[in-house]
């Protein structure tokens, strides 16, 4: 970590969380309160996670990045991609699952989402915002 005309930079932080492995870095301006950052985790297990989703079980790997200013990260700009291998959702099983997103605001724009299953593919792409729904959906077996 540096300290440097009112920004802290972390270069590289490196640890365990939730029986995976996390890594960040990002910088934090405290004259402006800009902020930005960069963040990957590997095998993270999703029933350690029930309390953000819900019914998700899975090892996660994502790579995120999120920047904004001021302290509502609601109105942070988070973009990323992230996968679940071997998963299940609400006890229905998944083989994997693959995102593509950014958020800003209170809109969140899926590039693409595909989730394999035994049967075959779903794919899904769009906006959701607030509680509207805007979303393709396709299927092949």
């Amino acid at each position: 970590m540096k300290f440097a005309k009112n920004v802290v930079f972390i270069d590289a932080f490196e640890g365990q969380a939730f029986g995976g492995n996390v890594t960040a870095q990002g910088q934090y301006d405290s004259g402006n309160e800009t902020y930005n950052a960069h963040l990957k985790v590997e095998n993270v297990d999703a029933d350690q996670l029930q309390e953000f989703i819900p019914g998700v079980s899975g090892k996660i790997t994502a790579d995120i990045g999120i920047s904004g200013t001021g302290s509502d990260l609601n109105q942070a700009l988070v973009y990323g991609s992230a996968s679940i291998q071997n998963g299940f959702y609400l006890n229905n099983a998944f083989q994997r699952l693959n995102a593509s997103f950014y958020k800003t605001g209170d809109q969140i724009i899926i590039d693409s989402l595909s989730v394999i299953l035994p049967q075959g593919e779903i794919g899904a792409a769009g906006t959701i915002q607030g509680q509207t729904l805007d979303l393709n959906f396709y299927g092949s077996k």
